[in-house]
């Protein structure tokens, strides 16, 4: 009687993929079992190059974060440094209402 699908499954799972190559080569399995190990191979590389893939796109939206974060404070940074200029240059403490930090709209 062929083993079932989700037992064969589970079978797999409690192998490395170094084992099941092993196997694979050492022909332990033939003709249905062995497509069907050669297609859970296949997924679950696919599945480790999509969790890569996700992980990098994390990385990647952070670092975008950061990037926007680090430019909006160096904006406001530099527009302070020009009012305190200023003010030092014309001798005013009065800071004007139209002159405000920008801010990066995302």
């Amino acid at each position: 009687m062929p083993e079932k699908p989700d037992l064969f499954k589970e079978e797999l799972d409690q192998l490395s993929d170094q084992e099941i190559e092993a196997r694979l080569a050492a022909a332990v399995w033939v003709d249905d079992k062995r497509a069907a190990v050669l297609r859970y191979l296949e997924e679950k590389k696919l599945g480790k190059k999509n969790q890569a893939r996700s992980a990098e796109l994390e990385i990647a939206r952070s670092a975008k974060e950061a990037a926007w974060a680090a430019a909006s404070l160096a904006k406001e940074a530099n527009w302070r440094t020009n009012l305190a200029n200023r003010e030092r240059g014309s001798g005013s403490s009065h800071i004007s209402s139209s002159r405000r930090p920008c801010q990066l709209v995302y």
